[in-house]
């Protein structure tokens, strides 16, 4: 179910990524303790810019 799916929801950052798109999949490799690690169906990215932190990207997926 719709519901099912969005319990396995991932969050990810990573520094600037202007490739990253929705509506594709994609796989994530190296995060903490390996939480999020593996293909999931891209739902929402945001580019965003910050002094100090310089330009990251935020990932939202679930598994596909």
């Amino acid at each position: 179910s719709g519901a099912a799916r969005l319990a396995e929801e991932v969050r990810v950052h990573e520094q600037g990524a202007p490739a990253r798109d929705i509506a594709a999949e994609d796989e994530v490799r190296r995060c903490p303790g390996g939480y999020g690690d593996g293909q999931w169906a891209v739902l929402d990215v945001r580019h965003r810019f910050a002094a100090g932190r310089g330009y990251t990207t935020e990932i939202t997926g679930v598994a596909p």
